[in-house]
């Protein structure tokens, strides 16, 4: 989306902190949205890395020389898929940055920003990057901590987590437990901070998760099964879409018989590179089990059992998620507004029967075929995305949890292509970490800190600002807060209404393709 931002190099003395594990050397970053210079810690293992493939994360040993956390660790292997068949929990395309990286085993590192002369009480904002739980890594350039670390004084973690078959392998000779390395990794990491965030100025009772796409689908399975003691206190979920695609079961049993492999162990014995080109080759998608520890299918049910953690939370998602997949998928045609629904819909189910069913429901509630560029768009992002995260913020505010709702309407600027995308999957990103190249536009930079500040200011004190009323449920006059709205620096309050104003239609069939909440 933006391009590499530029970094200052590391200061004469870099900055130092004694932990638990031994002694930790980071280094100065700056960046163009930024008045000042942030310490960074690059690169700490939060786990022994690199682990076992397919086993659950281990507490990392001891170092015994000084530990020199300025460079990023490698991305955990990726598994990129082919656009045309990118599933719609993550639509949006790697940057062009990150297309060359294949990544590696020993992956189980986070990076932390903190202001300079940082206090021992600051609250703590760790990020769980999306990417379908098949790619992204928490060195891309777009979640660089510097600008928010140093212009709302809060402290910054990314964090890496085994992905794809290396992190949510399905294998049926794994207890259903540990099948989920990759979330073990995100629950290792959280303790981690619990554990080592004090040593950096930070205040482990102040810890707000957040993610975006899968990640904030991440987040939503630490809510509904939170661990004991709860690692954070707060939750920011960005874009969240259920429905992971693929057959988790069925995808291991193909990688193992494409090596020949009757076990585990030969499978542990694969060079990690050969693993990782055959699912991506093959088109192989590894779901995250539900194994009722780290992750379970029915929310509603934990919600009201009481098992979903109790803590407030903001959650919201984009105008026009699932713009860019639309436009791709018009590629073939001179001019996207020639986009078919029909091609499009084939994106978002799975078996032709399911699309027999949700054809004949969708085209009952609206009367027609949708035809139009702009009506495409809107209407597969309301039913993967606006719709569940309505009825999902609805229904935990009738049960009395804390929420408030935001959605992301401010384009993204530039040529004749992107100016079709506009508020596309992913576009809030870099105004929340202000990670803009030079010389943009004032409005950009406005916007950026209208978002960083209310982003911190909720991580902060669990107050968002004048713009994030609390969701009144099913209320008919509730309102959320439309950032970007009409070409706003800002943020405006809408009426729910507006922007739900298909929902009722809709949900049975984000439902019925399994996109419901």
């Amino acid at each position: 989306m933006y391009p590499p931002q530029q970094i200052l190099a590391p200061a004469a003395v870099n900055p130092t902190m004694t932990i638990a594990s031994g002694v930790v050397i980071g280094t100065t970053q700056t960046l163009p949205s930024a008045t000042g210079v942030a310490n960074a810690y690059l690169g700490i293992p939060f786990a022994i890395s690199p682990p076992e493939r397919f086993a659950p994360p281990k507490e990392p040993e001891p170092w015994p020389y000084p530990l020199y956390a300025q460079e990023f660790s490698p991305a955990c292997l990726q598994v990129f898929a082919d656009f045309n068949a990118m599933p719609p929990s993550d639509f949006s395309s790697p940057e062009e940055s990150t297309k060359k990286v294949t990544g590696e085993e020993d992956c189980l590192y986070l990076n932390i920003w903190t202001p300079q002369n940082a206090s021992s009480d600051l609250s703590v904002m760790l990020w769980i990057h999306g990417g379908n739980l098949a790619w992204g890594f928490a060195s891309d350039p777009v979640l660089n901590g510097t600008s928010l670390a140093i212009e709302e004084n809060i402290i910054v973690v990314t964090i890496n987590y085994r992905l794809s078959i290396f992190g949510f392998s399905n294998s049926p000779e794994i207890p259903l437990e540990n099948q989920n390395a990759g979330f073990l990794d995100q629950r290792l990491a959280l303790d981690w901070v619990q554990k080592n965030i004090h040593n950096f100025g930070g205040n482990a009772s102040k810890v707000t998760v957040v993610g975006q796409s899968a990640g904030a689908y991440s987040v939503q399975q630490l809510l509904a099964s939170p661990p004991n003691p709860l690692p954070y206190r707060a939750a920011i979920i960005e874009s969240f879409a259920r429905g992971l695609p693929g057959n988790g079961t069925e995808a291991y049993l193909n990688v193992s018989n494409h090596f020949n492999c009757t076990n585990l162990a030969c499978l542990r014995d694969l060079p990690s590179e050969a693993i990782r080109k055959y699912a991506f080759e093959a088109g192989l998608n590894f779901p995250p089990t539900y194994d009722n520890d780290t992750c379970v299918q029915n929310l509603t049910a934990q919600v009201d059992s009481g098992n979903f953690a109790r803590v407030p939370f903001v959650l919201g998602s984009t105008r026009d998620e699932l713009s860019e997949m639309v436009y791709y998928l018009s590629a073939e045609e001179t001019d996207p507004v020639n986009v078919t629904w029909e091609r499009v819909s084939d994106k978002l189910v799975s078996t032709g029967l399911q699309h027999e069913l949700y054809a004949s429901q969708l085209y009952s509630q609206l009367g027609h075929e949708p035809s139009t560029y702009a009506e495409v768009v809107r209407l597969a992002t309301d039913i993967v995305f606006t719709c569940p995260t309505g009825a999902f913020g609805n229904y935990t505010a009738d049960e009395g949890f804390e929420n408030r709702r935001f959605r992301w309407s401010a384009p993204v600027r530039g040529d004749r292509i992107i100016d079709y995308l506009g508020a596309l999957h992913g576009s809030e990103v870099p105004a929340v970490f202000g990670t803009y190249p030079r010389d943009v536009p004032s409005e950009t930079a406005a916007l950026t800190r209208y978002t960083q500040k209310g982003w911190s200011n909720f991580v902060k004190n669990l107050e968002v600002g004048p713009d994030f009323e609390l969701s009144k449920g099913h209320d008919k006059h509730a309102y959320l807060n439309d950032i970007g709205f009409n070409g706003s620096c800002g943020g405006e309050q809408r009426p729910v209404y507006l922007v739900d104003e298909l929902c009722e239609s809709l949900l049975p069939i984000a439902d019925l393709l399994g996109y419901g909440w």
